[in-house]
Parts: structure tokens; sequence; C-alpha cells
């Protein structure tokens, strides 16, 4: 089983973002898409990767036909098998599959613990651990793309998922012709710069260790997630409301807590007013959210357990401004940390230019980050 903090799956994951994304229509579709794939699916070690899309039928059946599909040398290819076509996904017991997509939830773990109606049609394909994640055309159900073990199965981490889920997202623009939607454009201008800052920092911050670099990346591409989820849920709305936003990155703030070893960190607690922005200010407003708080794990280290960290938003006289605070285990105020290691400068110069933010000087020691936002 492949280790899934190794720098081969990132860049992967990032390059065929890149393929999806800059293809612009100078290579044929269905080439493109089965070389992505293939990448993907060589650098997981999955055995079979595919995409199935699906479309409504009468009295609200859906029908799931396969399209695309990768598969590793010693694996039987199923793109021709005539009983992965027309798939009635309700009458043939996959009603559970349809309710965790239309819920923006992936279909992951053992074959074997799936119920009853759902195990024939896998375990012929020989699937012993599975994957699969929803494709959407902005809010419309496109489809699926999934991701197969038949050799030595494998446990599904979040974070995994979360690497694979924004696949989903470039693989929905291709496949569905989606325009510049302002979630495809905040997304493609994300995805370049995480993609240009895990090389540069992989040249710059040689004598870290790679992990560490790997690990910043996938934290990004978290929030990138998070984003692709909540906007799916409503793409008619160009518009953010923060308090509806913010809380979405929980998971991750939990995931920090477990990936640096602070299991008992505390609360992150949201004090969030009520106002929205657009969904390109609120992708990048969350970015430097999160890389305070990676920040803040560095800074402060071990004294970091047990610690709550507070998050403040207002709007007022046209800005948005963004307060991050903090205090130990025993109430006491964390102060003095520098707010951008070198690693997160790049990035925060480049939010920052693309917002026209104004770190606002710090009035009280208290306060770990501070900035103001026109809006």
């Amino acid at each position: 089983m492949p280790d899934f903090a190794d720098d081969l799956v990132l860049s992967e994951v990032l390059n065929v973002h890149r393929l999806l994304l800059d293809t612009n229509g100078a290579v044929e579709e269905t080439e493109t898409i089965e070389t992505a794939l293939a990448r993907i699916g060589n650098a997981t070690e999955v055995d079979r990767v595919y995409i199935f899309q699906v479309v409504p039928g009468a009295g609200g059946e859906m029908y799931a036909s396969q399209r695309h599909e990768w598969t590793s040398p010693n694996i039987v290819p199923e793109i021709d098998n005539p009983a992965l076509q027309n798939i009635p996904l309700r009458k043939s017991g996959y009603t559970r599959w349809i309710e965790l997509f239309q819920s923006y939830a992936p279909v992951v773990g053992s074959v074997h613990d799936f119920p009853t109606e759902e195990k024939p049609l896998l375990e012929e394909q020989g699937i012993r651990t599975i994957l699969v994640l929803p494709i959407f055309d902005e809010s419309e159900f496109w489809g699926f793309v999934g991701f197969d073990d038949c050799t030595a199965g494998r446990d599904w981490t979040a974070s995994d998922i979360d690497l694979l889920i924004t696949l989903s997202f470039s693989l929905g623009v291709v496949l569905s012709g989606t325009g510049a939607t302002p979630l495809v454009t905040a997304s493609e201008l994300y995805l370049r710069l995480i993609d240009r800052l895990l090389r540069v920092h992989s040249v710059v911050f040689s004598e870290t260790d790679p992990a560490h670099l790997v690990l910043r990346s996938r934290i990004r591409m978290r929030v990138l997630s998070a984003m692709y989820r909540f906007v799916t849920k409503d793409a008619d709305s160009h518009r953010i409301e923060t308090r509806h936003f913010f809380p979405e990155l929980r998971p991750i703030y939990k995931q920090l807590c477990d990936d640096y070893g602070y299991g008992d960190l505390g609360e992150l607690v949201l004090d969030l007013n009520d106002g929205d922005l657009d969904i390109e200010r609120a992708l990048d407003i969350a970015i430097l959210l999160v890389e305070v708080i990676v920040n803040a794990f560095h800074h402060f280290g071990a004294a970091f357990t047990g610690s709550t960290i507070a998050v403040t938003t207002r709007v007022e006289a046209g800005r948005f401004e963004l307060v991050v605070s903090g205090r130990d285990r025993y109430g006491t105020m964390l102060t003095g940390m520098h707010v951008f290691d070198g690693m997160a400068y790049d990035l925060f110069r480049h939010v920052r230019e693309r917002l026209r933010a104004e770190i606002v000087p710090h009035r009280f020691n208290e306060v770990l980050f501070r900035v103001s936002i026109p809006i």
C-alpha cells in the first residue's frame, strides 16, 4: 500500500489537475481523461480507475454507464463489460450510493462490509476495497469516479479522500464542459499556486523534511476540497456567507491536530458576523486562516497542546475583517508569533495582492493575526 504522505502522489494529483484544466480543446477529451486516470492510478497504486456517467430515467431511476477506465497490467479491463452499461442503480441495490453522492459524500470501504445487495457486481470484478467519488456539473450530479483495489485492500483516510475529491472537481469541468464559473476560476488559480509553491519550496527549503512540505500542500488542498463541497451544494450562488462556510473548516483543524500530534488541542471558536463574500475572496480568506493556524502550530510547538484558537469576523464600512487570537491550556494569551514563515510568505503575498488586503497593526498582544479586506 502506498504512503499517501509521499510527495509522488501529491505531485501527480497536481500534474493531473494541470493536464485536465490546461487542455483547452487541444487534446482529444478521451485521450486526456484516460491519460489522467492512468497517471493517478499508477501514483496511488490502485488496480482500477474508472468514470461512470449517470443519467435520470422514469420513476426516479438513475442509469449508470462506464465511459472511461484504466487498469493495472494484471487486472482484467471491464470497459467492454455489457453489465456495466445502463445499470439501473436503484433497482440493482445501489440506492445508498445515490443518497451518498447527492449528499456530496463518498462511497468507501471494504466490499466485504457492504450491504448484501451491493456485493454481487463488485465481487464479480474482484474488488476488495473501493473509493467512489461523485462528479458534479456545477450543482448537478453528473456521475462518479472510482478507485478499486483488487489485491491488497486498503484503508482510505479522510486526507486521502480530500486529495482525490479535488480531482473529481477537475474531471467535472472537463466532462461537463463547464465554463469559467467563479468556482472554476478561483480553483484553477489556487491549484496553480499550490503546485508552484510545492516545487519552489522543495528547492528553497531542501533541508526541510519532505514530508512536512507535502503536509503543508495537502492542507491547502483540503481547503479547496472544503470550498468545492460547500459551493457545489448551491452553484447558483456566487456569494458565500461566512457564518455558513467557515464551520466547514473545522474538520481541517481537527486533522491538523492529528497530523501535528496535538490530539487534545482544544477548541476552534468561531464568532462570525453576518456578511457574504464572492467565491474567490472567500477561498483566499480561508487560505489565510488555515496558514495562520499552521504557523501557530510551528511557532508554539508543544505549548499549543490544549490551546484554543478564536476566529472573529466582522463586516463594516465596506471592509471584511478577520481576527485570529489564542489562549494556551492555562488561559494565558498566546503572543509573539511571527505570522508567516518563509514557506507561507509567497502564498500570503499572492493572496494579499489579489485581495488588496491590509495587515492591521496589533493593538492588543493577544491578537495573532488581523487582516482587513475591501469587499
